[in-house]
């Protein structure tokens, strides 16, 4: 919709969304015109995990990547809210102390291939006065089918984060 501008909702919110019927013209097919579902409004009804993470915890994750990737801005904001998202909805005991005690978050990019796949691998860390502890590695495989895993490190395998 070209008159709805906001795009502050979060993966998770519950919003509600008011449509109407409407013509649209797609480019390059001789300006036919189709009926298609409009969005006339939106709401947000109440705060997902995401939304609420962002108000309790109120600092901004901090991230780095190696330059010889050159990840886009975009990319780059897909996987903030993705590690957002993780964020506040991970049972990883460390990580919600982290998060309870208000500690510095930030993540690591990078590239990895394992069992022939490729992923960008996150690695989450507390920061404090020069030390980094990395308590949780991630990989998403964003080729395909963009699922996001937990590193089981005792084991050595991937567990799809749902």
């Amino acid at each position: 919709n070209d008159k709805n501008e906001d795009r502050s909702y979060l993966r998770g919110d519950i919003i509600e969304v008011k449509w109407k019927k409407d013509s649209i013209y797609i480019a390059g097919d001789n300006e036919a015109a189709y009926i298609a579902d409009w969005v006339v409004s939106t709401k947000k009804l109440k705060d997902g995990k995401s939304s609420a993470f962002r108000k309790t915890y109120q600092k901004q994750l901090k991230y780095n990547w190696s330059k010889e990737n050159n990840y886009t801005e975009s990319f780059r904001d897909q996987l903030y809210q993705l590690v957002e998202y993780y964020i506040a909805n991970s049972k990883n005991g460390l990580i919600k102390l982290a998060v309870a005690n208000k500690e510095q978050l930030q993540y690591s990019i990078e590239e990895q291939k394992r069992e022939g796949k490729e992923y960008t691998m996150i690695g989450i860390a507390t920061v404090s006065e020069h030390k980094t502890n990395t308590i949780q590695w991630l990989f998403y495989e964003y080729t395909d089918i963009r699922k996001l895993y937990e590193y089981d490190l005792p084991n050595d395998k991937l567990i799809e984060f749902k």
